[in-house]
């Protein structure tokens, strides 16, 4: 069985050397290779990839259950990174009758065991800790066991230019079609979103978007091929994630793929303001399939785990997280609720251009730390009303964005006071 888990939070800490697991995840030996990140996250959860191996491994037990699934790869793969998933439990680490040390050591051994390859230095290995199970009989319904994810000895490293694949344009699930929409009597009209129950209403017929902005913005850009669309996902954004949903059901209806990935972040899964630092809030998911019903479920996923909450969000985290964990992609499209922008420090570590698309059916001033972002990355900015492809399109006086006057003094906005 090949599969790939998505994290649904990370805690990252930095191992540069052939070390113990930290003292708070208990007492613990020295592990034989080299452990880049140990990552903490309420559960891991599975979805279908084509180049990962799972081995698994029962609760507490080092013995590997299926290592037949593992074969060797021929000189065409290389393995490239290692995750060892398990529980956080018994809490007490006083009543593991194995240490954490101790049990993960033997796993790894028993991997190494399996095949001498995984010695490689070239392999990231991470250790996945689960922390939401409160009793032994949750923890063993838990995943325990290794993803070993592997990829072409001649595939270009990330960050690289890789050839652009278009994502395969798959069906639309009837009851989400403009099929199945057509044929519903009296839709209920609706402004705000609440739940992920009522897109999925929009995608069938019974309810009735009263804006459109999204949509349009899109629609007027048949040009972005192959795109990674990151969205604030905060409650404020979910009617425009319905609309951006039906422009997506369009697409796909029309044989058309314009999309590749979607990033959606919720401003660090309700996490007190005072824990939030810049490039480490979290709250953000990834869909690696264009499918509607998965795009749903990261949705409901991301909605599921937190709201929002501060004024200021991790816009640029997310987009960071997009353009470095996936590939295949042209362009990269940010939909932003016109909020402030918590982390606009990490802005020199973007290297693509942003098209920035701002929701504001109320021709709300436009924020300019979203200004700077389009340009200072050598991206655009879209409005219900405009595209913005140039600088010089506001500095010389768009007075109807009523964002001010800016120019590019050095290669950075600034405001013409």
């Amino acid at each position: 069985m090949k599969v790939a888990f998505r994290l649904m939070r990370r805690c990252i800490i930095l191992i540069l050397v052939l070390v113990s697991v930290s003292p708070m995840l208990g007492q613990a030996d020295s592990i034989p290779i080299p452990i880049k990140d140990v990552i903490q996250i309420p559960i891991y959860e599975a979805e279908e990839d084509t180049h990962q191996v799972t081995l698994n491994l029962a609760y507490a037990d080092p013995v590997i259950a299926n290592p037949d699934a593992w074969k060797p790869l021929s000189e065409k793969y290389a393995v490239y990174q290692v995750e060892l998933v398990y529980t956080n439990y018994p809490l007490d680490y006083s009543k593991w009758v194995l240490t954490y040390g101790g049990l993960l050591k033997t796993r790894v051994e028993n991997l190494i065991k399996l095949d001498s390859a995984f010695l490689d230095n070239n392999i990231d290995w991470y250790l996945v800790l689960q922390t939401k199970c409160s009793s032994g009989a949750e923890a063993k319904k838990l995943f325990h066991g290794f993803v070993i994810k592997y990829k072409l000895r001649n595939e270009k490293p990330e960050g690289d230019e890789v050839p652009l694949v278009a994502a395969p344009i798959p069906p639309v699930p009837f009851e989400f079609s403009s099929e199945a929409a057509s044929k519903v009597k009296n839709p209920k009209p609706i402004r705000e979103i609440y739940s992920i129950s009522e897109i999925e209403n929009v995608l069938r017929g019974k309810l009735v978007l009263k804006d459109s902005s999204i949509f349009k913005i899109l629609s007027r850009h048949p040009e972005w091929k192959n795109s990674l669309i990151v969205m604030d996902w905060t409650a404020s954004m979910y009617e425009y994630g319905a609309q951006l949903l039906l422009w997506h059901r369009l697409n796909l209806e029309s044989n058309i793929s314009q999309v590749s990935h979607f990033v959606f972040f919720n401003d660090g899964n309700m996490k007190p303001f005072g824990h939030k630092k810049i490039g480490t809030t979290g709250g953000i998911y990834k869909a690696t399939t264009n499918r509607i019903e998965d795009v749903i479920r990261i949705m409901n996923k991301t909605m599921s785990n937190g709201t929002g909450g501060e004024i200021e969000e991790n816009d640029l985290e997310a987009v960071l997280l997009g353009i470095t964990k996936l590939k295949n992609f042209e362009e990269v499209i940010l939909i932003a609720d016109n909020s402030g922008v918590r982390d606009m420090a990490l802005l020199p570590k973007i290297n693509r251009p942003i098209r920035v698309i701002i929701c504001d059916p109320y021709e709300q001033k436009v924020n300019p730390e979203y200004i700077k972002i389009a340009f200072e990355t050598g991206g655009s900015l879209h409005t219900l009303q405009d595209d913005i492809t140039q600088l010089s399109q506001i500095s010389e006086g768009k007075t109807h964005l009523n964002v001010g006057k800016f120019v590019m003094k050095e290669g950075k906005v600034v405001r013409v006071k």
